[in-house]
């Protein structure tokens, strides 16, 4: 299946879920700079990203370059919060060294809750 994302606006955040697997690293990437650009669009200063239903292992050089895109979209979001399953938390940690030498807040866990509160929204 292809990597399929939605955008939901919450009261106090905006809620990005990415599902799928990806088919090469550049649908991988296409797909979550896009998905970060739509959320460009909304007015909001915290973003959820639930990716507990994607099956994606982005290079090197594919995550600085989404690192990038998120850069350009960061002077609007104070923090980050990316929801994986459990096995992917320590590839995604990465992806959260380099959004962080770009001065954005990030943390990356496997619970929705945990996520959740340190982005300081209701549960």
């Amino acid at each position: 299946m292809a990597i399929r994302y939605q955008v939901e606006q919450q009261e106090n955040y905006l809620l990005l879920k990415t599902r799928g697997s990806e088919k090469s690293r550049a649908e991988a990437s296409a797909c979550k700079t896009a998905m970060i650009r739509t959320a460009g669009q909304y007015l909001v200063t915290n973003l959820l990203c639930d990716e507990r239903e994607l099956d994606s292992r982005l290079s090197d050089f594919d995550t600085f370059e989404l690192a990038s895109a998120v850069w350009e979209f960061a002077p609007r979001v104070d923090r980050v919060a990316v929801v994986c399953r459990e096995e992917f938390v320590s590839d995604t940690t990465r992806y959260q060294s380099l959004i962080a030498a770009g001065g954005l807040q990030m943390k990356v866990t496997s619970d929705m809750e945990d996520a959740k509160y340190w982005l300081g929204v209701d549960g």
